[in-house]
């Protein structure tokens, strides 16, 4: 006699029966054995030869971390009040690129980005400015951005 599971004998899960010569068409979808593994996991894990291990006192941990962005020397070239021509999708990931690198490189009292969209009158254009912080914005177009871009901060810095 063979060995029925123990949830074969819970009266309230429902069984099915099937006539003789016929399984369950859902067989092949059961486990054949148990889902724990019966043997340990092995890892291959490259080993560290002690032997090669060396102490050293006199080396200082480094300032900081070593900053190499994607845009780091396109952004070093820009200077104040330049604006990056690109397309609208690509506004606001070059946009948080360049706040990033401000902010990377300490010049956040100095400058600040403004970024819109659709700059152009088919709205094929996006454009995103390094400013400087402070300044007046002469033009409707950068007065919508800055306004754009202030609205923004606010709705970051309640965030905090």
């Amino acid at each position: 006699m063979s060995a029925r599971p123990a949830f074969a004998n819970n009266p309230t899960r429902a069984r099915t029966t099937f006539a003789p010569g016929f399984s369950s068409p859902w067989s092949h979808l059961m486990p054949a054995s148990t889902p724990f593994q019966s043997k340990p996991r092995v890892r291959n894990r490259p080993r560290i030869d002690l032997t090669t291990l060396k102490i050293e006192k006199d080396v200082p941990p480094p300032e900081g971390r070593n900053i190499i962005g994607k845009y780091n020397d396109y952004f070093s070239q820009m200077a104040p009040k330049d604006a990056i021509k690109c397309k609208p999708d690509e506004v606001s990931p070059i946009a948080n690129a360049l706040r990033k690198w401000i902010k990377d490189k300490k010049k956040d009292g100095e400058f600040t980005v403004l970024s819109q969209k659709n700059c152009d009158d088919d709205l094929s254009i996006g454009r995103v400015w390094l400013w400087p912080k402070g300044e007046s914005l002469d033009g409707t177009q950068h007065a919508r951005a800055a306004k754009a871009s202030a609205v923004a901060r606010n709705a970051r810095s309640s965030r905090k």
